[in-house]
């Protein structure tokens, strides 16, 4: 009886997976937030809001009116929904730009920037530096062996 349990289980998981994977209108992830708990709604942002283009899609997929979304969201993060999810993108930006080999521009749109100049503007606003700028400064401080070895290689092409 056992193994029959597990396969199933490992079945309804498959088949979970498929929906998802090809619910190329959203609708089966607005029905499963509809079955979320009030207490989920914290966690559920969290996990979700790399998947959305805007906070009126995280509004729908949480199966609420935007100015209802707007006013739990408020109390529950204690800001409002667009500058969180603008951290959450630079957030995510900075570990790619430290991690990653990406150029500037495709992080830019990894994290959900319409244009560059939007990335450019709202990474410089919260960090105070560029992405290409704060990417040679961190590649220094993460690396600082491999700045030494070019800095050596470039004087042996120089004599």
């Amino acid at each position: 009886e056992e193994p029959y349990e597990d396969i199933l289980e490992l079945k309804t998981l498959e088949l979970l997976h498929y929906i998802k994977r090809n619910d190329d209108s959203n609708t089966f992830n607005m029905f499963l937030n509809t079955c979320i708990r009030e207490s989920d709604f914290r966690e559920t942002l969290i996990r979700n809001y790399d998947s959305v283009r805007g906070i009126e899609e995280l509004a729908a997929l949480m199966n609420m009116s935007l100015s209802t979304f707007k006013r739990k969201f408020r109390a529950e993060f204690d800001c409002n929904p667009h500058q969180w999810l603008n951290e959450q993108k630079l957030a995510r930006a900075v570990i790619l730009l430290d991690t990653s080999d990406y150029s500037v521009t495709d992080i830019g749109f990894i994290c959900g920037f319409e244009s560059m100049s939007t990335f450019m503007s709202a990474f410089r606003k919260q960090y105070g530096i560029s992405p290409g700028k704060y990417r040679k400064k961190n590649e220094e401080k993460h690396f600082p062996f491999l700045v030494s070895i070019s800095v050596d290689a470039f004087k042996l092409r120089q004599t």
